[in-house]
């Protein structure tokens, strides 16, 4: 039986129970010129195999490809342990000022009323009323509901600790989408009840600073700081070294509070 590479935790200060390693071979396929979707790569046969965790251009990946990948694509069939079936999954929406989750996954109501999170925290319907049945198998959602303008009062009001109370017992997994926490105070108060959180940077709009301010403020709440997401990554841009930050959603926010592109940091070019 062949060994299965790098079987240890790869975060030992965050081991968490239940985790499994999915480290082995892969199905693999270099996408040259990145249109794999267009080609059928989703569900289509690969030519190659790839030892995870290493990189393709490592040797140990037995694929020891050095030239550039414009996109890469891995596939893999395994079957959850028993102890991993039947679990609860909910995802709550708390980004109440801009959501995107709604048309982003397009779910529709069955009522006519789209009540949500918001709805819940002001006090006009009970919790029961808002967690929504998805179409797949023990996953459930709280939306947003309706948008508001004075979200963090909502977020930081008594309801909402209570709330989160009452999903740690209900759900096996609860997994919030804040907003961006750089310029939105909302995911702040968020933290306070979460017990780890994943920060999502896209590529090319965040700074290394801002980053580290947003970990800093997370730590000081008491969550965890599990990792980093970097998505969005255009590969053949990555002769173009200049880093920038900018919010389309929340740059309305940002000068309504009286905030001038002139106040922004001027662009960091990385030598």
């Amino acid at each position: 039986m062949r060994q299965l590479p790098r079987p240890e935790y790869p975060r030992p200060q965050f081991v968490r129970p239940g985790w499994m390693n999915l480290n082995g071979t892969w199905q693999f396929e270099i996408d040259h010129g990145a249109s794999g979707r267009a080609r059928g790569l989703i569900d289509g046969a690969y030519s190659r195999e790839i030892t995870v965790p290493f990189c393709p251009e490592s040797r140990l990946s037995g694929v020891e490809y050095k030239d550039f990948m414009a996109a890469v694509w891995y596939r893999r069939t395994f079957t959850l342990p028993e102890e991993a079936q039947g679990k609860r999954v909910l995802l709550v929406d708390a980004d109440l000022r801009c959501s995107t989750l709604a048309r982003r996954y397009r779910f529709t109501y069955a009522q006519r009323e789209n009540a949500g999170l918001a709805q819940h925290l002001a006090g006009m319907c009970e919790l029961q009323d808002v967690v929504y049945r998805t179409n797949l198998p023990g996953a459930f959602i709280l939306p947003a509901g309706h948008e508001v303008l004075n979200s963090m009062q909502l977020l930081a009001s008594y309801r909402y600790g209570e709330m989160m109370d009452a999903l740690r017992d209900e759900f096996d997994i609860v997994l919030v989408d804040s907003p961006p926490a750089g310029l939105i105070v909302d995911a702040i108060e968020i933290a306070r009840y979460c017990d780890g959180a994943v920060i999502v940077v896209e590529y090319n709009r965040g700074r290394v600073q801002d980053v580290a301010d947003v970990a800093a403020n997370l730590a000081k709440t008491g969550c965890k700081v599990l990792g980093a997401v970097m998505n969005g990554v255009n590969l053949k841009s990555f002769r173009n070294r200049k880093y920038y930050y900018r919010s389309e959603r929340y740059s309305a926010y940002y000068h309504h509070y009286g905030g001038t592109d002139a106040d922004a940091e001027p662009e960091a070019e990385d030598k």
